[in-house]
């Protein structure tokens, strides 16, 4: 039963109970059976008046606690108690409830050290095991008559003088106890009763024991039961060997109840009593001990007789069977005797293996029947019997061959006699067939390295495995040797590829398990650097009944070849579906096998209608190009009809596609349609000879045209006229509407020079703004002049351009031909020449070139180069000139001149060269340099507190049209780290009629950069009065040429000096010498005077010395108020 926390304690076998309840009726039972063992203990006589003579319920827990473990403890302590409350005090209940608990809980320790034996038969127990047990159970209960006696004594329920004459008798009562139950209980779960005829001997040992036990009942004396122990002894003895243990101890348990029962009932002595109790309990001991004993010797010599019968069967049995092998063995057997070497006896297939009858072999040796080859090695034989090994040996029939034979040969005992067995084989055609085997294996894997394919044989069952070269190659094993790679490896796994890897593995895991496998698969293994796909077969060659696969053999062979081929098929089957050349493959008569696409594109036919078609009779009916060679390799070009009869110029390109042997079997052509091309091509040329912008001829193109008119007109005498034409205004178009509206205004003036010549007549442009015309074949001089009216006519005209209109007016040189030069360079340097002269007189007009207009022409590109220089080494200065205000004549603003200092050392004003800088281009290097210059000396003068007015800069036309303008300006300021209240900028009122909308836009951007701006020579033009009152215009200056012209008039200048008052706008007069016309421009209205009157121009270093040194009131700038936002 299962202890409450414990280990489950089960009784020994022979106390086992089938099915126990541990439940509430169980406990019940035990307490009703415990209360019933105390209550019959508790009628027999007391020792000492207060002891039981037998304590029943210690046998009774025994019993208890091996049936239902120790969950039965509180109902054993309960029910011994039951009996004994009604006569006990009270207080003495706890010390009756720990006696109870004690009592039954050393019955409950035996009971465990019983079922530590439950593996062990009673019946086999040996003598000490028996007294081992005595003397625990007499341990333990002597312990438990102590610790009971002392509690006793404690809680008062003995006197302190019974402490030592109780002890005995409580240990009696304790082992009768022990002693009688446990016999029962044996009884009970003991052998099952014998049959027959038994039953009467039983009986009869019945009454002899009766007849025995009478007379010590009547008579208790010594010697009645001396004769009874004896008596006794006999009996037990008897049934232990007739019968069992169940049956003595039942005789037992009968001896021991009927003694005491006589013995309990007879009034005697307490000493009397004492030492009865330990007769009897000896008594009853041996017994127990003599039966044990007699019952454990018959077991085993009962076992000793079966044994001996059974080994006498089974040698019997044994013996049958191996006569009855030797018969039917395959290979020979002999029995031979070691003393004389004589053949005792042997089988039918040792007498048809030597050739021998078998009477004619028995009582002779094998020397005497000469079956020896070579008779030494019957010696070699005998001296390993010892240990037996398989050998091979030539034997020798009896008609003389000789054949190969496997013995082995043992000892053996016959009859106590030195026999040896042998056992001989005949493998003479096995060895043959083995090694007709290997050879035909070595040839077979001879022929497979040689043919590249790996060979493995691979069995799992014996962990072996072999293969030969080529699978040593693949798997990147040793090559020389035989190859064996026993035990089976498992390291190749780890070289082959990641993706086929977990497929390998698996299936090599199925192997390994002798599962069956697919026989084929395909995989990677690296071959160095690359992966080489290999393809492996294998085949099962050894299985068991029952499906499992032993031994596999297979072969590799390398596919990496044809994995290429078949990739490189797909790469040329996509190739020739995808690409854009037209493909045909032909036979070598030049039918068509297949097509691309593209073919499908070109032609317009299907493939359909195109496999089966004559390649040559796709060239059109009457083809008079070159024909191909038959299967040769040839390229050119040659026409293609489409299936709508349109006529395609293709080139075609034809390679032949020759076998391993060189015949050519097929012919690979492709088609490229050179429609594209030559339009690409004439593309090209166009591109090539003409401007993208304008559709003109480029240069290039030009002079080799005006070259073949030249050379012409030398063969048949006419003339020819060349204009060379330049836009005036371009650059400013350019550089106010953008490059956009720049290029719109080059095809336009392209569109109208078509517009004004000849068909026959050349146009082209030779870069930027310059335009040429060829007229050829001109009868007279006048029809070049009245085309170049022409020309100016239609470019004077405004043009529109994306909503602005502006315009670009034209100056025009012109060259004749024979009369100017014969050569094509000399003509172009003289048209140039004539351009230049019109540009450099008043521009807006054309000339006939002059031979004098050369020198002026050189002397300008000069002054270009001489330019160019100055600006790259940046020889210019600025001097400065004052403006004063006429009233309080102090300095209001200060003017820097732009001069230039030429390779003579001469200083050059700007009017010498401004011009020519706006010409090449070179005016925004200009503005630049001159704004940088101005803004930093005006930054020394204001730091130093020499000056409290602004310094102005003049700008030409095409500087104020720079787009760029306001940058530069900024970024001079802010180089030099001075506020835009300290400039000005001074424009001419031309620069600001040209395009009113630019000069808008260029005030709304000073304005805002806080740059205020004077307008120099004002009246020079219609100009646009609504424009004064736009900021940053702040004054007007007047030229001395243009007041002296308004002076004619005393009203006009007054006029208008009143209208500028109203304005807020002084005027200043520019150019005045003399002091006495101060006061004249003074009643005029005029506020502000320039000239040398009242300032020359100085430098920067005299102006600064001017500056310092004068105390002159009006030296001393009045403070100025940056300009309003």
């Amino acid at each position: 039963m299962q202890r409450a926390g414990g280990p489950c304690m089960r009784a020994p076998s022979f106390l086992s109970v089938a099915s126990t309840s541990t439940g509430i009726t169980s406990l019940l039972f035990t307490t009703l059976g415990a209360a019933a063992a105390s209550w019959i203990s508790l009628q027999f006589p007391f020792s000492m008046g207060f002891i039981a003579f037998i304590w029943l319920p210690s046998g009774l827990s025994l019993v208890a606690i091996l049936w239902g473990g120790w969950r039965m403890l509180p109902a054993l302590a309960f029910g011994m108690t039951l009996p004994m409350l009604p006569e006990t005090p009270l207080a003495l209940w706890p010390a009756l409830l720990l006696l109870a608990l004690l009592s039954a809980g050393h019955s409950g320790l035996i009971g465990t050290l019983f079922g530590r034996w439950r593996h062990r038969h009673w019946d086999r127990l040996d003598l000490g095991d028996l007294i081992l047990a005595l003397l625990t159970v007499g341990a333990i209960t002597l312990t438990t008559a102590l610790l009971s006696i002392a509690i006793c004594v404690g809680s008062g329920l003995l006197p302190w003088g019974a402490l030592t004459r109780a002890i005995l008798p409580w240990w009696n009562a304790d082992l009768l106890s022990l002693a009688v139950l446990p016999p029962l209980l044996i009884a009970w779960r003991g052998t099952p009763w014998p049959a027959g005829r038994r039953q009467q001997e039983l009986a009869l040992i019945l009454a002899v024991t009766l007849a025995s036990v009478l007379p010590v009942l009547n008579q208790p004396e010594p010697l009645a039961y001396h004769a009874f122990i004896y008596l006794h002894f006999i009996t037990v003895i008897w049934m232990a060997l007739r019968f069992g243990q169940r049956e003595v101890a039942l005789l037992c348990l009968l001896v021991q109840a009927g003694l005491l029962l006589g013995w309990g009932t007879q009034h005697q002595s307490f000493q009397q009593q004492m030492t009865d109790q330990l007769l009897l309990l000896t008594g009853a001991a041996m017994g127990q001990i003599v039966t044990v004993l007699v019952a454990a010797l018959r077991a085993r010599n009962q076992q000793l007789e079966n044994l001996l019968a059974s080994t006498e069967a089974q040698k019997r049995d044994q013996g049958a069977i191996l006569s009855r092998a030797l018969m039917l063995m395959p290979s020979g057997v002999a029995i031979i005797r070691a003393s004389d070497g004589h053949i005792v006896d042997c089988n039918p297939r040792m007498c048809e293996m030597f050739g021998v009858e078998r009477q004619a072999m028995l009582g002779r040796s094998s020397i005497e029947l000469w079956l020896w080859d070579n008779p030494a090695d019957r010696d070699t034989l005998v001296t390993t019997l010892d240990q037996p090994l398989a050998q091979e040996f030539w034997m020798r029939h009896s008609d003389g061959s000789r054949w190969r034979a496997l013995v082995c040969a043992s000892w053996l005992d016959l009859g106590g006699e030195a026999h040896y067995l042998a056992m001989i084989s005949d493998i003479d055609r096995l060895v043959h067939a083995e090694a007709t085997a290997l050879h035909s294996e070595r040839r077979i894997e001879s022929a497979l390295s040689a043919a590249g394919i790996g060979y493995v044989d691979l069995d799992f069952a014996r962990n072996r495995a072999s293969g030969n070269e080529a699978m040593a190659r693949f798997f990147d094993y040793p090559v020389a040797g035989e190859h064996d790679i026993s035990p089976i490896r498992t390291d190749w796994i780890d070289r082959i590829h990641p993706e086929d890897r977990q497929k390998i593995a698996d299936a090599f895991c199925a192997m390994q398990a002798f599962r069956d496998i697919p026989r084929r698969s395909e995989f990677r293994i690296r071959d160095g650097d690359n992966w080489r796909w290999m393809v492996s077969t294998m085949e099962p060659i050894e299985s068991t009944r029952d499906g499992r696969v032993l031994r596999w053999v297979g072969t590799y062979v390398d596919v990496s070849a044809q994995h290429q081929a078949v990739e490189q098929l797909q790469l040329a089957a996509h190739v020739l579906s995808h690409s854009s050349d037209a493909m045909v493959i032909c036979d070598t008569r030049g039918n068509i096998l297949q097509v691309n696409h593209a073919f499908e594109r070109l032609t317009g036919m299907s493939r359909t209608q195109a496999i089966g078609a004559s390649l040559a009779r796709l060239s059109g009916p009457e083809c008079h190009c070159e024909t191909p060679p038959d299967n040769q390799a040839w390229e050119g070009e040659r026409p293609f009809l489409t299936a709508s009869g349109q006529l395609l110029a293709c080139w075609q390109r034809q390679t032949p596609v020759t076998d391993a042997l060189g015949e050519t079997r097929h012919l690979f052509i492709t088609l490229t349609d050179l429609t594209e091309r030559r339009r690409a091509e004439a593309r090209i040329r166009f591109l090539a000879e003409h401007d993208p912008l304008t559709g003109l001829i480029n240069r290039a193109a030009f002079s080799e045209r005006l070259e073949q008119a030249l050379l012409q007109s030398q063969r048949d005498g006419s003339s020819n006229a060349l204009m060379f034409i330049d836009l005036d205004n371009f650059k400013q178009v350019n550089d106010s509407l953008g490059h956009a509206a720049g290029d719109l205004l080059l095809r336009e003036v392209a569109q109208r020079l078509r517009g004004v010549v000849r068909a026959s007549d050349v146009i082209g442009r030779l870069g930027g703004d310059e335009f040429v015309v060829l007229l050829s074949r001109i009868p007279d001089p006048g029809d070049a002049a009245q085309v170049a009216e022409k020309i100016l006519a239609t470019l004077n005209e405004p043009f529109s351009l994306a909503g602005d209109e502006v315009q670009s007016p034209a100056s025009i040189g012109v060259a004749l031909s024979p009369q100017d030069g014969s050569d094509s360079d000399l003509l172009m340097r003289h048209a140039d020449a004539a351009m230049y002269f019109v540009k450099t007189h008043g521009r807006h007009g054309w000339r006939f070139f002059a031979p004098t207009m050369q020198a002026e022409v050189i002397e300008r590109r000069e002054r270009e180069q001489a330019l160019r220089r100055a600006i790259e080494t940046f020889d210019f200065e600025l001097w400065y000139q004052t403006e004063h205000d006429i009233r309080t004549g102090s300095v209001i603003a200060i003017e820097a001149l732009l001069r230039w200092r030429d390779e003579a050392g001469l200083l050059r004003p700007a009017a010498d060269f401004i011009a020519l800088a706006d010409d090449i281009r070179l005016s925004t290097e200009l503005t630049s340099w001159t704004l940088n210059a101005a803004c930093g000396q005006a930054r020394h003068w204001r730091d130093n507190g020499l000056i409290q007015c602004p310094v102005a800069v003049n700008l030409s036309p095409r500087q104020f049209a720079d787009p760029a303008l306001t940058e530069h300006i900024a970024k001079a300021l802010s180089d030099n780290r001075l506020d835009a209240a300290w400039l000005e900028i001074e424009v001419p009122e031309a620069s600001l009629v040209q395009d009113i909308v630019h000069t808008r836009r260029q005030f709304a951007a000073l304005s805002a950069l806080g740059v205020r701006v004077v307008v120099d020579h004002f009246g020079a033009s219609a100009f646009d009065l609504l424009l004064l009152c736009q900021p940053p215009l702040v004054r007007l200056k007047f030229d001395r040429a243009r007041l002296q012209h308004l002076l004619a008039d005393g009203r006009a200048v007054p006029a208008l000096a009143a209208f500028l008052c109203a304005l807020g706008l002084p005027l200043t007069a520019k150019g005045v010498e003399h002091l006495d016309e101060l006061p004249m421009l003074a009643r005029l209205g005029l506020r502000h005077v320039q000239g040398i009157a009242v300032g020359e121009p100085l430098s920067a270093g005299a102006m600064t010395a001017r500056l310092t040194a004068s105390n002159d009131a009006h030296a001393k700038m009045t403070a100025i108020s940056p300009p309003a936002s």
